[in-house]
């Protein structure tokens, strides 16, 4: 099976073209699945969400096209991921003594977010946490060492930032007890190991009181402690295209703005496109 797996978009009016664009290449590819990294833009800024409508309106003309799982990113709406929660399909849940979670939280026909964390038992085992740290969230004057040389307006909580935007340690921990008992071959995040990017800096984000690679140093912890080792794990956040492998797992960075690896989860083939060229 064929799975599409898109880095961050950043969904906004004039990056629309982004959606049927991916849904176009799913056909041609045979892909059922488009798994997006986080920074979607769902519900980013304000309630009137471009890519629900798309989703709502591609249902309503009965268009086909791929399921989209999104696990969310720091630039995504947290407040509506929690109202949704309650929401989530469970779907083949464990019956074992391993604490059950809901899979999917559904947003508009064919578009469903990931739980934090959430499990997935097709193509192997897929295990998904979403959120981050976000370095843009506070005021930063120009001249800034953490900012750029025009410094950096900060962003609005309610508005276009929000404070559940990283995981919990209570939700890490739940991901690391699915990671051992379930042993899934793909795991999807928003953030990723700290050795399996270019990003090293530091930062502060005074909002979250977090620094800004403490959840990349929890999966770099995580990706080296860990009894299990997912064949490749698959993140956004970092806006690169990178493929590194290490603690033996394979480890991809998904991009930007239409960047995407095609994971054919059957021959363990993994292939880099760009739905921008």
């Amino acid at each position: 099976m064929k799975i599409l797996v898109l880095g961050d978009l950043h969904i906004t009016s004039n990056r629309m073209h982004l959606l049927p664009k991916a849904d176009k290449l799913a056909a041609e590819l045979g892909v059922q699945t488009i798994i997006q990294v986080g920074d979607f833009g769902l519900s980013w800024p304000g309630e009137n969400c471009p890519v629900a409508r798309y989703f709502n309106k591609r249902a309503r003309q009965s268009r086909q096209g791929p399921d989209w799982i999104t696990c969310l990113g720091n630039h995504d709406n947290w407040n509506t991921f929690e109202k949704n929660r309650t929401k989530a399909i469970l779907l083949n849940a464990p019956t074992d003594d391993l604490v059950t979670f809901p899979a999917l939280i559904p947003y508009a026909p064919g578009l469903y977010a990931s739980n934090r964390p959430g499990y997935i038992p097709t193509y192997g085992g897929m295990l998904f946490l979403g959120g981050a740290v976000s370095t843009d969230a506070d005021y930063r004057p120009p001249n800034h060492a953490w900012g750029t040389d025009h410094g950096h307006p900060g962003r609005v909580e309610g508005k276009d930032w929000w404070r559940g935007e990283a995981p919990t340690k209570e939700e890490l921990q739940n991901f690391i007890d699915v990671l051992e008992d379930k042993k899934p071959k793909w795991i999807f995040t928003h953030d990723g190991p700290a050795d399996a990017h270019e990003a090293k800096g530091s930062g502060l984000c005074l909002k979250s009181n977090m620094r800004y690679d403490e959840i990349a140093r929890a999966f770099q912890t995580i990706s080296e402690i860990s009894e299990h080792k997912p064949t490749r794990w698959f993140f956004g956040h970092h806006h690169e295209v990178l493929e590194r492998t290490f603690n033996g797992t394979t480890f991809h960075c998904c991009g930007l703005h239409g960047e995407a690896w095609l994971l054919d989860t059957d021959t363990n083939v993994c292939t880099s496109l760009d739905l921008a060229k």
